[in-house]
């Protein structure tokens, strides 16, 4: 909760200075029901809802037979999210006990002011 209210604070993503386009990812340890999932949410859109089409979140974690989503990437608007996907390699399991999460995304074109 702490580590998601400071970087959603005056200093990092809150602050004025920061400006789309915003990309925050990593492992969050957290789950699509939790409060700091909420938190990042309410600011952000988690890339994964963003996907075209209907396709069902990718789980990460644990790496051998993952039944959670702990990873995410959210992004800001002025983003397109274009493929999601979580390499099931036999290095991916080992290499971590969470499975990478990779976003393809695409820039869209903002004017000055777009929010």
């Amino acid at each position: 909760r702490t580590q998601s209210h400071t970087l959603l604070g005056p200093d990092w993503l809150g602050s004025e200075n920061c400006n789309p386009p915003v990309i925050l990812c990593g492992d969050m340890n957290a789950t699509p029901g939790s409060y700091v999932y909420f938190n990042f949410s309410r600011t952000l859109t988690d890339a994964q809802v963003l996907l075209p089409g209907r396709t069902r979140p990718r789980r990460t974690w644990p790496s051998i037979s993952p039944f959670l989503r702990l990873d995410h990437v959210f992004v800001s608007k002025g983003i397109a999210i274009r493929t999601c996907r979580v390499p099931r390699s036999m290095d991916a399991k080992m290499a971590s006990d969470h499975l990478p999460l990779l976003v393809e995304a695409q820039l869209n074109d903002m004017k000055p002011g777009d929010h």
